[in-house]
């Protein structure tokens, strides 16, 4: 080894050497031939994630359980480059000014770098925390709202008839599995209709017909009952409403100097709703329908027990429906209306849900690189309700999100429920609830969304 080292190290010394004088001037190569700086995609993620530190109203540190506020993903393919970013800006910022900020800084550190940018996403999925002396920009407005009004009488009859309507289509199906000897029993719908069939004018009939007839008129009034408008406009700023009780309750301690007592006769404090237009439609109707019928089978029942029906009649025949039972097809009549008012009835239901669609607005977008800027608009609600909780007075705030439609268009509207402190004047809270509408317009844009204020003590 120690002999053959000394040539080993010689003939090395000779290939450099050679390497080198191979080499030509680096004087006379095109400038566009001399070589390429190469980012590696990490290097590209940390230029980006720069821009985060750099821009003005994104907030870069407090995230909670080690996960940063703000992150930014990035896509190279070549020279060109792709970025998105979920950033959380400071409230009550203008998200969209923001974002074109941040889309500007990160497009320019990658043109120093030698890269293009073909598109920045920015996402504003959160506000940092609200502070007392945050103040919004100036000259921003909400879009206009429609007045607040309770739910319909007629919703709450609508959603336990549909329980009920669910638990009979249950029993459809349960009868059906026995007509398929799935499970053992005698069909329920099977012992009812032989009850029906044959059944003639009994003494418990007069009074329990007028009964139902008179819980059936009740129904068919709370159908085409209006809806109420419990709260009043607050005559301060337009859409801060006060409810009614609690204005004539303010006037009083005004007047007297009085203190003011909790009323707690306010449902509209705690289940008020923005109904979407079909459902109350369907609501009514439904709701009419069945109190119709009652009267019609309470009033029917009534008249044929003291025989003064238009027509005669001395029993019920239920003869077709009960000699169908016997026939094959019969289980899976029973099990295909089970379903479809299962269904039905479902689907009803879970369109009295909030709508997850729409929760994210667009904002508009200026200048260069391409992309879309967006906003969780369930982020701008949940921050309303803070810089509503943050007003002298307040005891508690709560916003939600819904889509309404307001001069020929839908838009969304955020309806913060505010309740005031015992001792605190309700003009005044009303006053400075103003800025949380201001905070929200500033935020997503003038006339981007509705804001709500409902106020109660």
């Amino acid at each position: 080894m120690a002999d053959t080292a000394p040539s080993d190290t010689a003939d090395a010394a000779d290939t450099v050497s050679k390497d080198l004088s191979d080499r030509a001037d680096p004087g006379t190569i095109d400038p566009a031939q001399r070589g390429s700086l190469t980012v590696l995609d990490r290097a590209v993620e940390s230029i980006a994630d720069a821009s985060l530190g750099r821009t003005d109203g994104v907030v870069t540190s407090g995230g909670s359980f080690g996960r940063k506020p703000s992150r930014v993903k990035v896509t190279k393919q070549d020279d060109r480059v792709r970025a998105a970013v979920d950033v959380t800006v400071a409230w009550p910022r203008s998200a969209a000014s923001v974002a074109d900020d941040l889309r500007r800084d990160i497009a320019r550190g990658m043109t120093d770098s030698g890269l293009r940018t073909d598109s920045v996403d920015v996402h504003v999925g959160d506000f940092g925390s609200v502070s007392s002396s945050a103040a919004p920009a100036s000259g921003a407005t909400p879009a206009p709202t429609t007045r607040p009004l309770a739910a319909p009488a007629a919703t709450p009859i609508a959603i336990v008839v549909s329980l009920l309507l669910l638990a009979g289509a249950g029993v459809l199906i349960r009868d059906a599995l026995v007509g398929f000897s799935v499970i053992s029993g005698r069909e329920w719908t099977a012992s009812a209709l032989d009850w029906i069939d044959g059944l003639t004018p009994l003494s418990w009939m007069f009074p329990a017909g007028i009964a139902v007839a008179v819980v059936g008129v009740l129904v068919v009034l709370a159908s085409l009952k209006w809806r109420a408008c419990r709260y009043r406009s607050s005559g301060i700023a337009d859409d801060v409403w006060v409810h009614k009780a609690d204005l004539a309750k303010g006037d009083r301690a005004e007047t007297h100097g009085g203190g003011r007592t909790r009323d707690h006769g306010h449902p509209d404090c705690r289940r008020r709703r923005e109904m979407k237009r079909t459902t109350v439609f369907f609501d009514r109707l439904g709701v009419l329908i069945i109190g119709l019928a009652l009267v019609a089978v309470g009033g029917g029942a009534a008249l044929w027990q003291r025989d003064r029906l238009p027509f005669e009649l001395t029993e019920v025949d239920a003869s077709v429906v009960t000699d169908a039972q016997d026939q094959q097809w019969w289980p899976w009549a029973l099990l295909g209306a089970g379903v479809l008012i299962a269904l039905l009835v479902v689907f009803s239901l879970v369109r009295r849900l909030p709508s997850s669609a729409g929760r994210t607005l667009s904002l508009p977008v200026t200048g260069d690189p391409d992309g879309r800027v967006t906003v969780d608009l369930r982020s701008v609600a949940h921050r309303a309700a803070d810089t509503a909780r943050e007003v002298d007075g307040v005891k508690s705030a709560r916003a939600r999100l819904r889509h309404e439609r307001s001069d020929g268009r839908r838009v969304p509207v955020i309806t913060v429920v505010v309740r005031a402190e015992e001792s605190a004047s309700l003009r005044t809270v009303a006053e400075k609830l103003t800025d949380v509408r201001s905070a929200v317009a500033s935020v997503v844009g003038d006339g981007a969304v509705g804001v709500r204020v409902l106020l109660s003590a």
